[in-house]
């Protein structure tokens, strides 16, 4: 049912290589089309892939930069670096006034090291898939072994700051790892995770939902696969992934609230703030109108879920 598109040949040692390619059109694809490539090597086949060839001018048309694809591009640097200097002034504020919290600090940062360590030691397979060969193996081992040590350092260092001031704004959560605290909170934070993994599953189903009730809008992305799935043993690396993510997210969400309530406490500069969240993240790869409305709505759509998770369930824990 193909049309075939190339045919090479290439003589190596006692043996005739062959490439072969086909394409085959598919039903509302436009100009695009399905092609199969097949290396037949002597007499055996040697590989075999398929890929989806696009239009060249469908594609400089949807990779071109506008003003507004740079703008919404940069527009998170600002957004984080007021994040950032507002936070650093709370912790100046925090450790001058004697807050800080460092052993749950420190106890954040080591765990958070850890599994910085143990995810970065499961990957040293692909790290050396980018080897190359003009430099001699024992030099590359110690390049691997520096930046194994400066990148848990450095998470170290990063987790331990966000979780000495996460826990200086909210000192009840500190105390929330006490045992009669645990007996106390353990059904509150068993129906918020459960809430706050309901929310991960759902939202992009949502987004697509919205991307196919409106014309046009459902947002082109590629093919995405799950983190550490190319590490030794992406279960261990899942875990470490897992609880990395625990301290910086949640530490940086109540960062991010104590500097809001106390350096943006009017609606106006509230509803400025929502905007310039809206805007910053609106998808990169959205050309037309009504790709970024759906990409604004799921902006929307994720913030009011995380509103309703800290409103209802959350509550001052």
């Amino acid at each position: 049912a193909g049309e075939l598109k190339e045919q090479t040949e290439k003589d190596e040692k006692a043996r005739r290589d062959h490439t072969l390619v086909w394409e085959f059109k598919q039903a509302d694809a436009g100009e695009a089309s399905v092609r199969q490539r097949i290396l037949v090597q002597g007499d055996a086949v040697g590989a075999w892939t398929r890929g989806v060839k696009i239009p060249e001018d469908w594609r400089r048309d949807r990779e071109k930069q506008t003003a507004l694809t740079v703008a919404v591009k940069w527009l998170r640097l600002p957004l984080f670096a007021l994040v950032a200097v507002f936070g650093v002034l709370l912790l100046m504020a925090k450790i001058r006034a004697g807050d800080v919290p460092w052993k749950f600090a420190l106890a954040a940062g080591l765990l958070v090291a850890f599994a910085t360590l143990v995810r970065t030691a499961l990957s040293l397979d692909a790290l050396w898939a980018r080897y190359s060969t003009s430099m001699p193996a024992g030099a590359y081992d110690v390049v691997v072994a520096i930046g194994l040590l400066l990148g848990t350092l450095g998470a170290f260092v990063a987790a331990s700051l966000i979780a000495a001031l996460a826990g200086a704004l909210y000192p009840r959560a500190v105390t929330m790892l006490a045992a009669s605290s645990r007996r106390q909170l353990a059904r509150d934070a068993l129906v918020s995770g459960c809430v706050a993994l309901g929310l991960v599953l759902g939202l992009p189903t949502l987004r697509q939902l919205m991307g196919a009730m409106i014309p046009t809008g459902r947002l082109i992305a590629g093919v995405s696969w799950p983190t550490g799935i190319e590490t030794a043993a992406p279960f261990l690396a899942a875990l470490a992934n897992a609880i990395s993510a625990t301290v910086f997210v949640a530490g940086l969400a109540a960062i991010v609230a104590g500097v809001v309530s106390k350096y943006f406490k009017s609606a106006a500069h509230q509803a400025l703030l929502a905007a310039l969240l809206v805007l910053s993240f609106l998808p990169s790869e959205a050309r037309s109108p009504a790709e970024y409305v759906v990409g604004a709505l799921s902006v929307v759509l994720t913030v009011a879920g995380i509103l309703v998770l800290i409103r209802f369930f959350l509550r001052d824990n």
